[in-house]
């Protein structure tokens, strides 16, 4: 177990280097953004996806993970915003346009 534990925290720090030095490794957020999201702490997991989005992801992933955890925290706006990008980034995505919308009819009442 230790030795899980301890490959965890260097793979962690590796892919943190790695991003470091080269923003628009999307693979390498993606993976940092995976291992950080089974840890279970939400403001970790938001501000690792909020790094890959402010590095340009060219994947609409980490705009959806913030939307998501936007959304479930009642940020409606941050959530509209995160969602918008992504369908900037990948506009067929059905259960996003939906959540846009739901978003949409939620902050005009």
């Amino acid at each position: 177990m230790l030795a899980a534990v301890h490959s965890t925290a260097d793979a962690r720090d590796t892919l943190q280097q790695a991003v470091k030095e080269d923003p628009k490794l999307d693979a390498a957020h993606q993976r940092l953004c995976e291992l950080i999201e089974k840890t279970k702490d939400e403001n970790a997991t938001l501000a690792a996806y909020s790094a890959w989005a402010a590095a340009g992801a060219r994947s609409p992933l980490p705009y959806n993970k913030v939307g998501e955890i936007h959304e479930r925290r009642g940020n409606d706006k941050a959530a509209l915003e995160a969602y918008s990008k992504s369908l900037e980034v990948e506009w067929n995505q059905p259960q996003i346009i939906e959540a846009k919308s739901r978003l949409m009819l939620r902050m005009r009442k």
